[in-house]
């Protein structure tokens, strides 16, 4: 079975944090899915289909495809996985700064209090 990674396919956030990591990822191991609503998270199935979501769906992605980690290469190894999660949460910051670009992004939703 190919692992699958699912994004919110109208976020322009999350569609550019994919061309980002598609140039690192093997496609024939991995089916990349774009979620027509909006997704509050990225979801990660493994080969094995185990799921993970958010933070958590980036550590294990990176641990199935350490490629993704060479965009930080100036790094020792061992911070190479926080900076992709810090990445991915900087991304989550500014999804939820943003103004929605299309209909069904979850860019720019406000917690109601």
């Amino acid at each position: 079975m190919k692992a699958k990674l699912y994004f919110d396919g109208n976020c322009p956030v999350c569609t550019s944090y994919i061309r980002l990591l598609r140039k690192k990822l093997d496609e024939t191991k991995i089916e990349i899915i774009p979620f027509q609503s909006s997704a509050k998270e990225f979801q990660y199935v493994s080969a094995d289909g185990r799921v993970y979501a958010g933070n958590r769906a980036i550590e294990q992605l990176a641990k199935d495809f350490p490629a993704v980690t060479n965009y930080f290469w100036i790094l020792p190894d061992k911070y190479k996985v926080k900076a992709l999660q810090v990445a991915y949460k900087v991304g989550s910051v500014v999804r939820n700064a943003i103004t929605p670009k299309k209909k069904g992004c979850g860019c720019g939703k406000k917690k109601r209090t």
